[in-house]
């Protein structure tokens, strides 16, 4: 491993143990840990993809991959992870990818010491993201466009400073075309609505924006014009189910951990508890290699790989890991454990999330798959 690398993976570790780790109330409340959060940013946590020049390690997708997987292991929570992942992929993804030179040296310095906080604001109400039912709107106006509509759903969005808003700018035979605008939080018009209440993934905060006549200079578009639903919101889900696969590898590892040290403490363990537990680890094992393996991929020039199949079998690998866990847990005394049972909430939490897409996944897979000349044939 490249020792820039083994460096980060020290320094990801330590501070999830000394920062974290101690925080046991964070699965539990709903109050945002900013202090946590300054920390992340003055060890440049909050930057890991963002070049060196605008203060960030400048470090790939299998960097920040390993990061989440490290943070969540050592740190026994998924929520503060799942903001931190969200930031790095924003800026990276997003940011450091789209932005012109002026906007990178705008916002990527702060970005990467926590200073300004990012959210992508694609989702509506009453329409998720879908493409076709979208209501959020920009038209131009003299030097600049002015946005009317609704966000909601946003991760970090109850904190961001700034937005990446996705807005209709054009309809093109039928069908709407989309930009993408960066929108600071202090634009008049815009209204950071009430946060929403999880069952999960605490303290990681969802919430929405209205915009309401929210003008903004043309040198707020972020990307090509009319094409930010193909360029960003499409490519973005695809990256980020790929790269919350290292957090959610370091959940399953905390539930082996704590299985393990609750089964060492019993007088006699039957043979079948062994055969489950070895299953266990070596599944866990397997996780953490295919979300490490994947995300490597983004890494590589002109990667136009089809991650579907590492994100299914991702996802049925974590199925029986959950099954056998909870066959573990049958004969152990969970009741004080109540670390291990907020992050196997969390876990189930972010499963059922991605249902509805991870459904349609498989399905489109599968078509593909039978369209096919041969069961060995890569897919399209």
């Amino acid at each position: 491993m490249h020792p820039i690398h083994c460096n980060l993976r020290e320094k990801v570790a330590v501070f999830a143990e000394k920062f974290i780790a101690p925080r046991t109330d964070l699965p539990f409340t709903e109050s945002f840990p900013y202090d946590i959060w300054k920390k992340l940013g003055e060890e440049q946590l909050l930057g890991i993809g963002i070049d060196a020049a605008y203060g960030g390690l400048g470090m790939g997708y299998g960097a920040i991959s390993e990061a989440g997987y490290l943070m969540v292991r050592f740190g026994h929570n998924l929520g503060v992870v799942l903001s931190l992942m969200l930031q790095n992929l924003a800026t990276k993804f997003l940011v450091s990818g789209f932005g012109s030179d002026f906007q990178k040296e705008e916002f990527l310095p702060g970005m990467a010491a926590g200073v300004t906080t990012v959210s992508f604001a694609v989702s509506e109400p009453g329409a998720g993201a879908h493409p076709k039912l979208l209501r959020t709107n920009a038209r131009t106006v003299g030097e600049g466009y002015v946005l009317s509509g609704s966000k909601t759903y946003l991760t970090n969005g109850p904190i961001a400073d700034l937005y990446i808003v996705i807005a209709e700018t054009k309809i093109e035979n039928g069908r709407k075309r989309y930009s993408a605008f960066l929108v600071p939080r202090n634009t008049s018009g815009l209204t950071v609505t009430k946060a929403m209440t999880l069952e999960a993934l605490h303290p990681s905060p969802h919430g929405g924006i209205s915009l309401s006549d929210c003008f903004v200079a043309s040198s707020s578009l972020l990307g090509n014009p009319h094409s930010a639903y193909e360029d960003m919101v499409l490519p973005f889900r695809g990256v980020e189910d790929v790269m919350m696969m290292g957090s959610i590898s370091g959940g399953v590892h905390c539930q082996l951990a704590a299985v393990i040290r609750l089964m060492r403490g019993m007088a006699m363990i039957p043979e079948e508890q062994k055969q489950l537990s070895a299953r266990m680890d070596a599944l866990v094992r397997l996780v953490h290699q295919i979300a490490s393996d994947s995300a490597k991929t983004f890494d590589l020039e002109n990667q136009k790989e089809d991650m579907s199949a590492s994100i299914i079998g991702f996802r049925a690998v974590l199925s029986q890991i959950q099954s056998i866990f909870g066959q573990l847990v049958q004969g152990l005394d969970m009741g004080n454990e109540t670390g291990i049972n907020a992050m196997t909430r969390d876990l189930l939490f972010s499963g059922k999330i991605a249902a509805g897409a991870a459904k349609t996944r498989e399905i489109r897979y599968g078509e593909d798959i039978l369209q096919r000349k041969n069961a060995h044939e890569q897919p399209a």
